[in-house]
């Protein structure tokens, strides 16, 4: 449980990152200030440094919050009786979900898969967020490696590869889906679920072999 102090440390902890959840959702992630945070917490900014060194210290704190929201959601929707294949699918309909209502957690990984950064650089306690990111992928590797031992996932893939390439595609079409979609209305009229539907029917394809 730890002590009272740790207790009072840790809620506080949490408080902050709900004020800066707020601001930044409003706000934008580069338009919101730590003055900003700060005022939103109810803290002096003195305080708030105390806790968080900067702006992008808060943002990471956010991204893991995101990434651990889509993790748990992942992992309650599996079921140890189904394929491979099945649970793909399943996390597949789980990620458009959270897409849709959670979209304030969306953008957040969004920023994070547009934005350049030097691992190097990053202290390993600031390396936690990319750990639970990284957990993710390694779950999507984990069902099409059962799938494969199962028979319903082809085995000439590489798992991890695929898992990668199926998340980046996955964030893409989401991104055209939310930022662009009036274009492809306009062009071709075409609504956001033909697209997601088209782009999992893809997936499947491509982990069936046929």
């Amino acid at each position: 449980m730890g002590t009272p102090k740790d207790i009072r440390k840790k809620q506080r902890y949490e408080a902050i990152v709900d004020a800066a959840e707020k601001v930044f959702f409003s706000k934008g992630i580069d338009n919101a200030s730590m003055d900003q945070i700060a005022k939103q917490a109810g803290l002096g900014k003195g305080t708030l440094y105390l806790y968080f060194e900067s702006k992008n210290a808060l943002y990471r704190a956010i991204l893991y919050r995101a990434f651990a929201t889509l993790k748990k959601q992942f992992e309650e929707a599996l079921d140890e009786e189904n394929t491979g294949f099945e649970n793909m699918k399943t996390i597949l309909r789980v990620y458009l979900e959270f897409f849709y209502n959670h979209p304030h957690y969306f953008n957040a990984i969004l920023h994070f898969q547009n934005d350049l950064f030097n691992l190097d650089a990053m202290a390993s306690e600031q390396q936690i967020y990319l750990a639970e990111g990284v957990a993710i992928i390694e779950l999507g590797a984990q069902l099409i490696e059962k799938g494969q031992q199962d028979g319903s996932i082809r085995n000439d893939l590489k798992a991890i590869e695929a898992a990668y390439v199926f998340w980046g595609q996955t964030m893409g079409v989401l991104q055209l889906v939310q930022k662009k979609m009036a274009i492809v209305t306009h062009y071709h009229q075409l609504e956001a679920d033909q697209l997601i539907v088209q782009h999992f029917k893809l997936i499947e394809y491509v982990l069936k072999g046929s």
